[in-house]
């Protein structure tokens, strides 16, 4: 049921149906390809509710602000304007509808894990969730301290490694920590590859978002470049990088 919504999803984008929303796609597609499903397997488990939404908050907008802060100003990618609901609503750089994308992304991927590698029986936030919390808000901080102070240091040549890099680090820390989590997040890889894929080539092709910033390479898909990083990063390896800051930080790290 979840492929098949997905799938649904996809092809609604692919076909153009979506097109007339104009100003509203964004939020809409968002909400068909990562909330449906999210929703469906709440549903089913309506204990991984929490943990989801938690993550989502925690991952997706506190962490995900002063990520998708830097790479918009520094141009690691370009979203159409066309095409978001919402105006350029913190420091004139990122929309309310990419943290609300950063939201739903975060969630179906936690709640996906928790319901087909997890299937825990009980809810429990583990206490690393504070040291979480201040991470992302002094993040935040300093991020828009720079933007007033010396704005030019969040525009670093090679943006999007370097913040692919940083993001990766946690990821690296879980399994050389804990080895066979590692498995635990291969077993959501394939499937959230061929989502990431599919999503990422339907942007590229309906030119609802592009990249022109510095990358170390990438391919041409539809005409359009799609960069190394982004398919190293985001399509490879982000569902990775989310479940283990879910397994560091609010889960039992097992």
């Amino acid at each position: 049921m979840v492929s098949s919504l997905v799938l649904a999803a996809l092809a609604l984008g692919y076909l153009g149906l979506l097109d007339p929303l104009g100003h509203y796609l964004g939020i809409t597609f968002t909400l068909l390809i990562f909330g449906l499903p999210s929703l469906y397997l709440i549903i089913r488990k309506p204990l991984n509710a929490k943990k989801g939404v938690i993550a989502g908050l925690l991952f997706g907008a506190l962490f995900g602000f002063p990520f998708d802060f830097v790479a918009t100003y520094a141009g690691a990618w370009v979203i159409n304007e066309k095409y978001i609901l919402f105006p350029r609503l913190i420091l004139g750089v990122v929309h309310l509808d990419e943290l609300v994308w950063f939201f739903f992304w975060v969630l179906f991927a936690v709640v996906f894990y928790e319901y087909f590698v997890e299937n825990d029986r009980g809810w429990r936030i583990s206490h690393h969730v504070r040291t979480a919390i201040a991470f992302g808000v002094l993040s935040g901080l300093a991020v828009v301290a720079a933007f007033f102070i010396k704005p030019e240091i969040l525009r670093p040549q090679y943006a999007y490694l370097l913040l692919g890099s940083a993001a990766l680090l946690p990821f690296l820390f879980a399994t050389v920590r804990r080895p066979r989590l590692l498995l635990k997040f291969a077993a959501i890889t394939p499937f959230f590859f061929l989502v990431y894929l599919g999503f990422d080539l339907l942007a590229l092709y309906k030119g609802w978002w592009s990249f022109s910033g510095n990358y170390i390479g990438g391919i041409s898909a539809f005409g359009h470049f799609l960069p190394l990083e982004e398919l190293v990063i985001w399509i490879f390896l982000g569902s990775g990088i989310l479940t283990s800051y879910h397994e560091l930080f609010i889960d039992d790290g097992k």
